[in-house]
């Protein structure tokens, strides 16, 4: 079993964990295969490159030919990393572009690109959403992005207002007077709806 406290880098440089890891692919695989909404197979998120992910994206194409791959990543390790991405991911998949690092990758990128997260709505900023697509209307190997994210995250909490003391600040969205939607601070309140979907 892969230990509760393991890190990414941990598995990153180590192909002892290539078995647990196909064994993830092949169960999402199975679960998924016949959704149409599934377009594309994703192998990780936000981790630096390293040859263990090809090989998951090698063993993924040989089970589903049908759906291009990804690895999504962060600005920093995509910038350092995307050139030496294997062909096997098909489609490059950066996080938070600014619109001048989007123009650029356009431009020499000869894959497909879409962000697989972008306009993160923490506070309300959808970071540059329309410049964004400003530049993604430009270049026809740009396919589109991926708002992060849809809804808020945040549980329902039934109190009254009455009954918070002065010094306290209930973070959240109330709908009524006893209901409120808690988000955790401002840490689960950054989706483009509230968490009721509203």
């Amino acid at each position: 079993e892969i230990p509760f406290n393991f890190t990414p880098t941990g598995i990153t440089h180590n192909l002892d964990y290539l078995p647990h890891l196909l064994s993830r692919a092949e169960a999402t695989i199975d679960r998924h295969k016949n959704r149409p909404c599934i377009i594309a197979w994703s192998t990780g998120n936000e981790h630096p490159y390293a040859d263990i992910y090809k090989q998951v994206a090698l063993y993924t194409e040989k089970k589903d030919p049908s759906r291009p791959r990804c690895f999504p990543q962060a600005p920093r390790s995509f910038a350092k990393d995307w050139k030496i991405t294997p062909d096997v991911f098909n489609v490059l998949a950066p996080h938070y572009l600014l619109p001048s690092q989007l123009e650029k990758l356009a431009e020499e990128s000869k894959r497909p690109v879409i962000m697989t997260e972008y306009g993160h709505s923490l506070g309300l900023a959808t970071e540059n959403l329309e410049e964004n697509w400003e530049v993604i209307r430009r270049h026809a190997n740009l396919a589109g992005a991926s708002v992060w994210m849809w809804s808020d995250q945040g549980i329902t909490r039934k109190r009254r207002v009455e009954e918070f003391l002065e010094d306290e600040n209930p973070e959240g969205v109330w709908v009524d007077s006893t209901t409120y939607y808690d988000g955790s601070t401002v840490s689960g309140t950054d989706g483009i709806v509230y968490s009721n979907r509203h």
